[in-house]
């Protein structure tokens, strides 16, 4: 069963908000927290894509994430995010708006290439101009 977890980025903070401070069960005001941040444009929502990093980091959609390919050294940065016309979780190159390879192409930790996480489209926007 995949489990469905969420993290906001908070336009005028400019931070992410995580999951466990999104679901801190022992705050009294947490039902009133959760309810203001869904009636919002304050927050832009980032979705759990039920994959993890060579580390065992969570990917989330809006994450950045740098694909090695174990072979001939080389690698390629991407953005994760929803691709509509796959119905699946996507990488793109460079920041394009154009989720055209699926993320379980990319093994997370493969015999043939590693990926791991190296920002967010939020925290690191440079990451994704030029892609080194």
């Amino acid at each position: 069963m995949r489990i469905h977890k969420y993290r906001a980025w908070d336009k005028v903070e400019k931070r992410i908000i995580s999951w466990d401070e999104l679901t801190d069960i022992g705050n009294p005001k947490q039902e009133l927290f959760l309810s203001s941040l869904c009636a919002t444009k304050r927050f832009d929502w980032m979705q759990y894509t039920g994959l993890k990093d060579k580390n065992g980091k969570e990917i989330y959609e809006g994450d950045v994430v740098r694909v090695t390919t174990k072979s001939n050294g080389g690698l390629q940065i991407f953005e994760v995010g929803w691709c509509e016309k796959k119905l699946s979780w996507g990488i793109n190159y460079y920041g394009k708006d154009n989720f055209r390879y699926p993320l379980s192409i990319v093994d997370m930790d493969s015999d043939q290439a590693e990926t791991e996480i190296i920002g967010t489209i939020y925290e690191n926007p440079e990451l994704l101009k030029g892609g080194d």
